[in-house]
């Protein structure tokens, strides 16, 4: 048996640290962990310059593993137009007091002339 002298290559490792709450509000933020499923704010993996396998790791840690993309989608209404939506016919329920007392003495005195003319 020989001995063999194993190299090694050298690396230039860098660290880089990331805190758990500025993660948090990145994505409340709207950015997205996966530059794939950008939303037009940017993702994490972008940022930090990380392939999927990276993100995996990191998206892993315990108070990272349930937090997800805050998304904000904003619906403009135009309420400048001035056409007027059609009168919607008022349920029997919702009618004011006098008229429903209106309605139900027309009836009894239907029914009650239909009694007197037999």
């Amino acid at each position: 048996m020989s001995n063999t002298e194993i190299k090694t290559p050298k690396m230039d490792v860098q660290v880089v640290e990331l805190y758990v709450s500025q993660m948090i509000a990145y994505l409340q933020a709207g950015l997205t962990w996966y530059t794939k499923d950008d939303l037009g704010f940017g993702s994490l993996q972008a940022m930090l310059k990380a392939d999927d396998q990276q993100i995996e790791i990191i998206r892993n840690h315990p108070k990272l593993k349930n937090v997800v993309t805050k998304a904000i989608l904003f619906k403009v209404i135009d309420d400048t137009t001035l056409t007027e939506p059609a009168a919607k016919p008022q349920p029997a329920s919702t009618q004011p007091v006098d008229q429903k007392h209106e309605e139900a003495a027309l009836v009894e005195n239907s029914a009650m002339d239909a009694f007197m003319s037999m």
